[in-house]
């Protein structure tokens, strides 16, 4: 009997460390893919020593693209064998990657396994975080009342036990929210609020954050000055504190802006900086969307075949990605083809 126990105990040890190591290598990648994560729910040393290490960022992004399939399966492996604690955690490290690379059918998965998996825990951070991952999903799936629950139950936790932290990024989901239902208003009081959190919590990168999106919704109210000031202190607060893509991401709603206000030149000189740097860091997505405007900019001083250059390139971009958003480029290439 005495052998039989060793032996399920050797198991047990066994599999913890490769599951200690598949989370620590996917924390070391994602603090490169988003520093802003660094020791938020695993120990940064542990990590550096338990797990992959990884040179950079396109270092760090081949790896989790390679070991995607087997990262998915590890977070339903732990989930079903009772290792919450690293399921929930696995599923949350994931998330940016994910939703960088429009993998949503893997992130809706693992954020919901994550979720449940945090629910045996007697653990609020890992309650509130999985909610908030799982809320974030919905949302960019635009299942708004899902996404909504999610998020209010996650921020219902938050501020039960103090977690401002926390609470700015629950904000400022819930106003990305109302921006996609095109309640701007709305999406500027939640932003506000974040913004108020993200100082009382002490955060930079909530600040960043929270400007960013105030931006973008003054943008959508037509508010152009406001929003190149928010656009451009959020572009210096991401460059700041090394957050390089979420600033390249700053520079693409500058030049969004300036093509909204009729500033084409401005538009394309600031969005050529941008998509240069969004090519290097691989986000389609905002490739996609920043060609779109570039396209009208370039459309709105005549260069037909420029703007067609970019809606091409948006539009296999969008479809790729099976976006919703392909109708709209296929409809502006098609008044294009028609003018």
């Amino acid at each position: 009997m005495a052998d039989r126990h060793d032996g399920v105990t050797e198991r047990r040890d066994a599999i913890q460390r490769v599951l200690d190591w598949y989370l620590h290598s996917a924390a070391s990648a994602a603090v490169l893919l988003r520093p802003a994560v660094r020791g938020l729910v695993v120990d940064e040393e542990r990590s550096a020593a338990g797990g992959e290490a990884f040179a950079d960022y396109d270092d760090a992004l081949r790896w989790l693209e390679a070991q995607r399939p087997t990262l998915s399966a590890v977070v339903l492996y732990a989930h079903d064998h009772g290792w919450h604690d690293h399921a929930w955690k696995l599923a949350w490290l994931l998330s940016n990657f994910l939703a960088l690379r429009s993998y949503y059918d893997c992130w809706l998965m693992t954020a919901r396994t994550g979720r449940d998996s945090a629910r045996c825990l007697d653990d609020p951070d890992a309650r509130y975080r999985s909610a908030n991952n799982l809320g974030r999903v919905y949302g960019t799936l635009q299942e708004f009342e899902e996404s909504t629950r999610y998020l209010h139950e996650a921020l219902e936790i938050c501020r039960t036990i103090g977690d401002t932290d926390g609470e700015w990024a629950i904000l400022g989901n819930l106003g990305v929210n109302a921006w996609d239902n095109g309640d701007f208003a709305a999406s500027i009081d939640y932003h506000e609020q974040a913004l108020a959190a993200s100082e009382r919590a002490e955060r930079p990168e909530g600040r960043a954050t929270a400007v960013y999106n105030l931006a973008t919704s003054y943008a959508a109210l037509c508010d152009y000055g406001r929003a190149a000031e928010y656009a451009g202190e959020a572009e210096a607060s991401f460059e700041s504190i090394g957050e390089h893509r979420r600033a390249a991401n700053a520079t693409a709603t500058l030049a969004e802006i300036h093509q909204l206000r009729g500033a084409h030149t401005e538009a394309l000189d600031c969005g050529r900086q941008a998509l240069t740097r969004l090519r290097q860091l691989r986000d389609d997505y905002a490739i996609a969307d920043l060609l779109t405007a570039l396209g009208r900019a370039h459309l709105a001083r005549g260069e037909l075949q420029a703007a067609r250059q970019m809606w091409d390139e948006a539009h296999a971009i969008f479809a790729r990605l099976d976006h919703r958003r392909t109708h709209e480029v296929s409809t502006l290439l098609a008044d294009l083809a028609s003018a």
